[in-house]
């Protein structure tokens, strides 16, 4: 389970690093910091707005397959989607 931990990880640690290196305009590590916890903490709504929508839209439509894939595109393109964009909006708009 580490391993797997690791190997999903360690390449977003490697990559990150190495752009920040390279970068000519440094960014203040306590703004990264502060924008990064947000990012995390945006994630919070829209998990309960998936775990909502998932079990009132699945309380009729358990064994149909189709409607299963339908039901979990549209949570995905009308109500997941656009949460993620408007926290990351809000994120980005709001004085840091």
């Amino acid at each position: 389970m580490e391993l797997l931990v690791m190997s999903a990880i360690l390449p977003v640690i490697l990559l990150g690093g190495y752009i920040y290196k390279k970068d000519i305009h440094k960014e203040p590590v306590s703004l990264m910091s502060k924008i990064f916890i947000l990012g995390m903490i945006s994630c919070i709504p829209v998990i309960i707005c998936e775990l909502i929508v998932g079990t009132v839209l699945l309380v009729k439509k358990k064994n149909n397959v189709l409607a299963l894939m339908i039901i979990f595109s549209i949570q995905s393109m009308l109500i997941i989607y656009p949460l993620c964009d408007i926290g990351h909006f809000l994120i980005g708009a709001l004085p840091v």
